[in-house]
């Protein structure tokens, strides 16, 4: 894509390390910043894939920050 993507998950340095190896999931506690993937189009290419992580305020508004919904989104 041309953005990074929004994760579910939040960032912790140590989540990894302690949790199933197997689609875990770091749960939003309202204070950690949420997690980025993928690079953007302001970006170098190391950054243009999937595995690269990266993190942020979910307050910081960008440009090269997006969202790909899985499925539908209801409010």
């Amino acid at each position: 894509g041309n953005v990074w993507e929004w994760c579910l998950d939040s960032y912790d340095s140590r989540f990894y390390g302690r949790s199933p190896r197997r689609d875990p999931v770091a749960r939003d506690d309202g204070t950690s910043p949420s997690v980025l993937r993928g690079g953007s189009f302001q970006g170098t290419c190391e950054f243009a894939r999937s595995a690269m992580r990266n993190y942020r305020s979910s307050f910081n508004k960008s440009p090269d920050v997006g969202v790909r919904p899985a499925r539908v989104i209801t409010w």
